[in-house]
């Protein structure tokens, strides 16, 4: 190693004309390696970018309820319902900003979620049909929720939602999530 770091060292000053000690080669060699790996472990991340919708009151408009937007970088999965699954659960946690209300009641969890072809099939435990906090109502909860997959799983048509095994919403699975 030190014999290839002299042969290097003279190359580089026959070429450039200064001498250069092997001190300075070694932290040069550091340098870049460090720099190589940091650089690549940033370009290696595959992240995903994810958009998530969640409930805001607006007290000064008689707390009606809107909608607001956090993005957040998610792993990417290969697999759809992995892809799905694990968007529904960071869904689930709520949003990072204290002054949005989280979509669902933190009890709620997913019982049974898959992608067949572009339909996806969700069931969520019984606390799902809980309004949140009292301000906003199920169907309101919902209506989020299919438009926070929508916009992010553009290959998916047509979500059948069911709260422990029951399926809700099925006369129009869109129910005015466009």
């Amino acid at each position: 190693m030190i014999k290839k770091i002299h042969q290097a060292q003279h190359t580089i000053n026959s070429l450039s004309g200064k001498n250069h000690s092997p001190a300075q080669f070694v932290i040069v060699f550091i340098c870049l390696v460090i720099f190589g790996v940091l650089f690549g472990g940033l370009l290696a991340q595959k992240n995903a970018r994810a958009v998530f919708f969640f409930p805001v009151s607006d007290v000064k408009k008689d707390n009606a309820i809107h909608t607001v937007s956090e993005i957040r970088y998610l792993p990417k999965k290969e697999n759809a319902t992995e892809r799905l699954e694990q968007y529904i659960s960071e869904l689930l946690f709520g949003p990072i900003n204290p002054e949005y209300l989280p979509l669902f009641d933190g009890n709620v969890r997913t019982l049974r979620c898959f992608v067949a072809g572009k339909n996806a099939y969700i069931d969520f435990s019984e606390e799902a049909l809980a309004p949140v906090y009292g301000k906003v109502p199920v169907d309101k909860t919902f209506e989020i929720f299919k438009k926070n997959v929508f916009t992010n799983f553009r290959n998916i048509d047509t979500i059948y939602m069911y709260i422990d095994g029951k399926e809700v919403y099925t006369k129009n699975p869109f129910g005015g999530a466009m």
